[in-house]
């Protein structure tokens, strides 16, 4: 069964996507349990599912970023946890609140916002010299 209806999502990306058709109750799986969940038909790249806040809900959704684990409750009310693949990287992030701590404390602090843009290649004809 479906619906047809546009809806205009952004996506954790950044991207806009429309949605053009809802499907309702297809079966998704998670870790070998079957969960009927109404989805929206798209192309995605880098997702492989996008879930609602009202579908997780509906399972009794535990999300835990710290431990990047997410239990919910299967059809059976059996528990089913996904473990995330846990992320290396060597930025060191703090919370507002810590550093507004540390700026009472006298440090200083600085704010950086990085685009990525495309470089233009330059040839030395293109280098003005005064």
């Amino acid at each position: 069964m479906s619906k047809h209806s546009l809806l205009h999502i952004a996506l954790p990306d950044g991207k806009m996507v429309k949605y053009k058709e809802l499907l309702i109750d297809r079966p998704i799986q998670i870790h070998g349990h079957e969960f009927l969940k109404d989805l929206y038909k798209c192309e995605l790249t880098k997702f492989d599912a996008i879930l609602a806040m009202d579908g997780l809900s509906k399972n009794l959704v535990h999300i835990n970023c710290l431990k990047q684990k997410i239990m919910l409750r299967g059809p059976l009310r059996e528990r089913v946890i996904h473990k995330g693949k846990p992320t290396r990287s060597d930025v060191r992030l703090i919370t507002t609140i810590k550093a507004k701590k540390l700026f009472r404390q006298g440090y200083e602090g600085f704010l950086c916002n990085l685009v990525k843009t495309k470089a233009l290649e330059t040839s030395l004809k293109d280098i003005l010299v005064v």
